[in-house]
């Protein structure tokens, strides 16, 4: 009876530490760039990169307008491609200072977790063309 509990005792441990080996945290890094459409429209896009896959497919992308002294004004949302390309396109008729951000996501399946870390774009100042 003792040798089965033993026996179960040590399962378990193995078990618990298998679980935690497998668990990945994934770093992410945004990239953006922007270029003047016409007269009251500019494109932004750039890419989320990252060694894990799964941590660039089909990921949300959040655009946001710096606004001194107030908090960022949330523009618009994106989801990346199958190689983590995303891209938004903004109305305005004046010079904009822009960033883009990544949430982070976390996922399970069998076997093993994945966490990708969030990540933030440097800030980019663009403007429309002049007429």
């Amino acid at each position: 009876m003792k040798k089965a509990i033993l026996f179960t005792a040590v399962l378990t441990a193995l078990a618990a530490a298998g679980t935690t080996a497998a668990a990945l945290e994934a770093r992410t890094t945004l990239t953006i760039t922007g270029k003047a459409l016409n007269t009251k429209v500019v494109a932004v896009s750039g890419s989320l990169r990252s060694s894990a896959v799964a941590c660039i497919r089909s990921r949300q992308i959040r655009l946001y307008l710096v606004q001194r002294p107030k908090k960022p004004l949330l523009l618009g949302k994106a989801r990346t491609d199958v190689k983590g390309r995303y891209s938004f396109r903004v109305k305005t008729t004046r010079r904009v200072v822009v960033y883009t951000r990544f949430a982070g996501a976390f996922y399970s399946s069998y076997g093993g977790q994945q966490s990708c870390k969030a990540s933030t774009s440097k800030k980019l100042a663009i403007a429309p063309r002049r007429r």
